[in-house]
This record gives structure tokens, C-alpha cells and sequence, in this order.
């Protein structure tokens, strides 16, 4: 009778460090998959750096926009209003008067005259991507 419980407590606990052991093992496994860098396919290579090429760009045109607003607002000489606070609103023409350079139309501002009187605006403003400068040219638009 001895021997047999025993044997019961031996077979119990060889089942119980077994089921132990392979629960210890397989949290170990899926630990170590988890640290093998993840392979991104060839699609979603091509989807990330098409999503950092568009993140350039906007940040380059957000660039030339606050360069074209510069460029406005120093030739207001008596003051400005801008309609929008937070941006100009800037339209890329695109039949470029001159390669290699970028046009861009706005309206949405207004200088004071001499009398401080708001005088609604339309400027274009002309981007060399060479220099990186950027040139205002302003005129009334009336009402």
C-alpha cells in the first residue's frame, strides 16, 4: 500500500512539474518570438514612406505659407487684418509662369490705408525652391 502511494505521489508530481514546465517553456518561446523584430512587407514599406514623403511635403508647404504670410505682412504698411488667425488660405497655381518656381494666390487679407481703413487685398506670392525665398507682390481687390 506504501509503495503504491508513493507511486501516486511520484506520477502527481512529475504530472505537475511536467505541466509546469512546458507552461514555463512556451511563456519563454512566445517571449522570445515577441523580441524578433517584425519584417514589415514590401507594401507597407512602400505605405510608410509614401506617409513620410506626404509628411514632408506638408510640412514644407506649411513652411512657404508662413514665409508667403511674412512676405504679405511686411508690406502692409500701415497695419494688416488676416481673415483667418491661424493660416493664410493659399492656392498653388499651377500653370507656373516661371519653371522651377511656385506660384501662390491668396485673398484673405486686408491693410490698412492712410485713413485706417481696411482695404480687402489679393497677393501672389512667388517661391524659389533654390534660395528658398519667397516674394509678396499685393494689390487692392476692391469689394
Amino acid at each position: 500500500m506504501r509503495g503504491c502511494l508513493a507511486f501516486i505521489a511520484k506520477a502527481c508530481m512529475l504530472f505537475l512539474f511536467g505541466f509546469l514546465g512546458i507552461a514555463l517553456l512556451s511563456t519563454l518561446v512566445s517571449r522570445h518570438d515577441d523580441r524578433k523584430p517584425k519584417v514589415p512587407s514590401v507594401a507597407e514599406q512602400r505605405q510608410a514612406q509614401q506617409k513620410k514623403e506626404e509628411d514632408a511635403a506638408y510640412a514644407k508647404m506649411k513652411k512657404i505659407e508662413w514665409a508667403c504670410k511674412d512676405a504679405v505682412e511686411a508690406s502692409a504698411r500701415y497695419g494688416h487684418e488676416w481673415e483667418h488667425w491661424y493660416s493664410p488660405s493659399l492656392t498653388l497655381y499651377t500653370a507656373q509662369p516661371t519653371p522651377g518656381f511656385m506660384l501662390f494666390l491668396g485673398q484673405d487679407v486686408r491693410f490698412k490705408n492712410v485713413y485706417g481703413v481696411l482695404v480687402r487685398m489679393q497677393y501672389a506670392c512667388l517661391y524659389d525652391p533654390v534660395t528658398g525665398t519667397v516674394e509678396a507682390e499685393v494689390e487692392e481687390r476692391g469689394l
